[in-house]
């Protein structure tokens, strides 16, 4: 079931890359998009869309961590919809990844999910590539003021 609703999903898909899109044998698919960025479509068992792009290798040092800290900074002050960033100690890898719920969103909103994550997965790519720290999303900044539970989260 989930993989032939993750096919239908594919094909939807189609019209949005310009090209064929078929699930391989893990029930994902890897599109090498034409812009230095690859994003990775799945169905997780839940039913949800998971789109996701690996930004690149990040090492330990100040670099990393300042990077991380953007990052969660990003991940505090933009639209869910945009990406979330998750770092794999693993493989030294900054994330970025969207959860879609394709029983909420129509096909048509979730192609439209795409364009905003793909320039901000581009935007971090080529950010690290330089070794440079990118500057948060201009449509939601982060302000200076203590949020969160009793203020403690800024």
């Amino acid at each position: 079931m989930v993989s032939s609703q993750f096919g239908g999903l594919l094909k939807v898909f189609e019209t949005f890359f310009k090209c064929p899109l078929e699930p391989d044998e893990n029930n994902s698919c890897l599109i090498h998009l034409g812009i230095g960025i690859s994003i990775q479509i799945e169905m997780e068992k839940y039913g949800f869309i998971l789109v996701g792009s690996k930004l690149g290798s990040v090492h330990m040092g100040r670099y990393r961590d300042n990077l991380i800290k953007q990052a969660l900074k990003s991940n505090a002050s933009s639209f869910p919809s945009c990406g979330i960033f998750g770092f794999s100690q693993k493989s030294n890898q900054l994330i970025l990844f969207i959860k879609i719920d394709p029983i909420k969103l129509s096909p048509h909103e979730i192609v439209n999910s795409l364009p905003p994550f793909i320039n901000k997965a581009k935007i971090w790519k080529e950010a690290i590539e330089k070794g440079d720290i990118p500057a948060l999303d201009r449509d939601s900044p982060v302000s200076d003021k203590p949020s969160g539970i009793f203020g403690l989260i800024s």
